[in-house]
């Protein structure tokens, strides 16, 4: 993760998907796209030099990560309730735990109302 990165190039950035992946269902790429670069731009108004200041990596990733860091956690949480998951490394799915298990019921739920919609859409 280039935000906890001790050492980066000063004219390195990355935006969107490559920073991280997130499952595509949730359609975050383009906001996140979106936000690293208005955050790059935020960073380069800032700057009253010609040169780019040898922290400007490090301090871009670390405002980008505050900022979209959400969309990794909140995915990767209601993505652990499918059997299809594999746990980030130190970290398990345990369905007994409350916002799993809540967010199971939730899905399930809405995974049918979503069917019955398709279904009643589909012959209208």
């Amino acid at each position: 993760m280039y935000a906890k990165s001790e050492s980066v190039p000063p004219n390195f950035v990355a935006i969107g998907d490559s920073v991280m992946q997130s499952n595509p269902a949730y359609g975050f790429g383009a906001t996140k796209a979106c936000v690293g670069a208005v955050t790059l731009a935020g960073l380069l108004a800032k700057i009253r030099s010609t040169e780019i200041p040898p922290s400007f990596a490090l301090l871009f990733f670390r405002k980008q990560h505050m900022r979209t860091s959400w969309t990794w956690e909140g995915s990767k949480l209601s993505d652990y309730v499918f059997d299809s998951t594999e746990p980030c490394e130190g970290e398990k799915k345990d369905l007994g735990a409350l916002p799993t298990k809540t967010m199971l019921s939730w899905f399930r739920v809405c995974e049918n109302v979503g069917q019955s919609l398709y279904i009643q859409r589909s012959f209208f």
